[in-house]
Formats: structure tokens, sequence, C-alpha cells
């Protein structure tokens, strides 16, 4: 006797939907060139370092993620081989010594006790690190460190760290970065880059990586079309073969790449729904997605609330669901 399978309708569609909301290593060519020369660090004999940077959501912490996925902890590590190829540690926002220590220690899976100084834990960071053989360390959130930092109101009330801090910081980061032995690879949005151009010995070693805004030249559509592909919409892809629907998603995104993703997740949700099975002008334009840099001046105005008190930047532009 036979048994005739039965599918859930309901349960399929959430399945695809979860595979759709699931969070992605978009893995685009900029982004694998980046890769590429940070592989060549596990084998250099010398130290090498970059400044990565870009917008918020251009996919600067998702490099150094990606890049740890690919080379995990080694638990039979010998000397000639990394025991740990890479971490990936914040700068600390309130320009902490200490707590810029206790990043570092973290991330190698070292705690520190209570008592432990701020020159204890940068010196145990430097050791450690050399100990554990790690080639390459991350170091994310560099602006946090910049000495033209602008602090707004807010910030100035959660007492973020002054100048006399960050410079302790700066000047652990640089006897860091001359003893540990590794790589390092700084992320940070443009700001960051006032560290590097203010402090002459940071600025002769780093050189800058960029991850630009994404338009819709060769390179943006393929992006799309590897998005398109990915969700596993049954019609295929359709954005990347029509010039003027990129143009208008990546303006909507405002060539942001994270906000380009969510985009087409939400419009791939609606194609699966809508049994539609591929993103549409009409899908896209029935988002509601409003750009941030709008968003935010709206919610500010409608607040009473200058934005400019809230640390808003009237020139730049972000993007975000409705």
């Amino acid at each position: 006797m036979g048994f005739e399978r039965k599918i859930d309708p309901s349960a399929e569609l959430a399945a695809r939907i979860e595979h759709i909301e699931a969070k992605r290593f978009v893995q685009h060519s900029r982004a694998k060139g980046y890769l590429d020369k940070f592989e060549e660090l596990l084998t250099t004999k010398k130290p090498k370092f970059y400044l990565v940077t870009g917008v918020s959501g251009s996919g600067k912490s998702e490099l150094a993620e990606q890049f740890i996925r690919n080379h995990p902890v080694d638990m039979h590590g010998t000397p000639d081989a990394a025991i740990l190829p890479a971490i990936h540690a914040t700068m600390p926002e309130k320009g902490s010594l200490s707590e810029f220590g206790e990043e570092i220690l973290d991330a190698m899976m070292h705690e520190s006790t209570s008592s432990t100084t701020a020159m204890e834990k940068m010196r145990m960071a430097r050791k450690l690190t050399k100990s554990l053989n790690v080639k390459v360390v991350f170091l994310d959130e560099i602006q946090h460190l910049s000495p033209t930092r602008r602090i707004n109101v807010v910030a100035r009330h959660l007492s973020l760290g002054g100048p006399i801090n960050r410079e302790q910081v700066r000047n652990g980061l640089k006897r860091y970065l001359k003893e540990c032995g590794a790589s390092v690879i700084a992320l940070g949005i443009p700001e960051g880059l006032g560290i590097i151009h203010h402090e002459p010995q940071l600025r002769r070693h780093f050189k800058t990586l960029t991850l630009p805004a994404w338009q819709a030249d060769e390179e943006g559509r393929s992006l799309l079309h590897k998005l398109e592909t990915d969700f596993g919409l049954a019609k295929g892809a359709h954005i990347a073969h029509h010039e003027t629907l990129s143009r208008e998603v990546f303006d909507m995104a405002e060539g942001v790449l994270a906000h380009v993703v969510e985009i087409l997740q939400d419009a791939a949700i609606v194609a699966v729904k809508t049994g539609t099975e591929q993103i549409t002008r009409e899908i896209i334009r029935s988002l509601g997605w409003v750009k941030h840099s709008d968003a935010c001046r709206i919610a500010a105005a409608q607040a009473g609330i200058s934005p400019t008190l809230v640390g808003i930047d009237r020139r730049k532009k972000r993007g975000m669901r409705a």
C-alpha cells in the first residue's frame, strides 16, 4: 500500500521566508578581493596594516566575521601554525585604555580580574596575541579614537571619553601594533580616517581600503543578480536585467549595501506571498520604503527636536525600512 506525502503549504511558505530573511554574507567582487588580500596576512613574515572604511551598513564588520568563519580556532595548533588565526575586537566608545585591553583579551577568550590595571591588561593583550600566534587582528569602530570626533549633547551627558582618554588609547594602540606581532585591520566609518591622518606613526603604516556606495553599474547589477538568485524565486532574477529598476533600488537604498539587501528581502517576501515569484517594479514601489536621511529628519521634526541636537547630519545619507 502506498502513502501520499502531504506537504503543508504554510510550512513551506514559512521555510522560504526564513531562507530569504536569513543573515547572509554578500560575496561581491570587492569583498572577495579584500578577503583574498587578508588571506595573505596569514603567511606574511612582516605584519601589515589596513584601514577598511565605508558608511555604516557597507559590510565592514561582515568582512571580519566572514574571515574568522573561514579560519576558526585550531585546537591542534603547533608552534609553526596559528592556534587562533584571527580575532575581532571593538574599540571602546568611552575611550578607555582598560576597556581596550579587555576587548582584545575577550576576543582571545581570556578574562581579566577587576583588580587588573589598564597597563597590565594591555601587556597581557600584547603577550597573549603573540603566544597564541594570532596572525590577523580586526579592530572595529576605529572612529571612536578620532581626535576630531564630534561629540553631540547626548554623548557628552553619557561621558563617552575626552581627549586625554582617547590619547591614552591611541598610544596603547600604537604600542600594541608595534609589539603584538600580528597584522591589524582597522574598520570604521569615514570619520575614522581622522585618527590615521592625525597620527604620523599610523599614517605611515596604514593603507586605506574603501567600500564605496553602490550604484547601477556592472558590479552593482551583478550584486542584485546574486541576491535575487539566492532567494530562490521560481521565475529567477529580474531587476539586474533592467537598468532603470536597478537605479531605482540603489537610489532607495542610497547606495548602502545593508539597505539594498533589506529592500530585496522585503520585495522577495512579497513576491513569494503573492505568488508573483519575481521582484517587479510594482512590488518595489509598494514597499513604502523611506530613505533614512529623510526619515530621521521627519521623525526629529515631528518630535520637535533639532536634527543636529541628536547628531543627525543633514549631508549624510542612509536607508531604512519604513
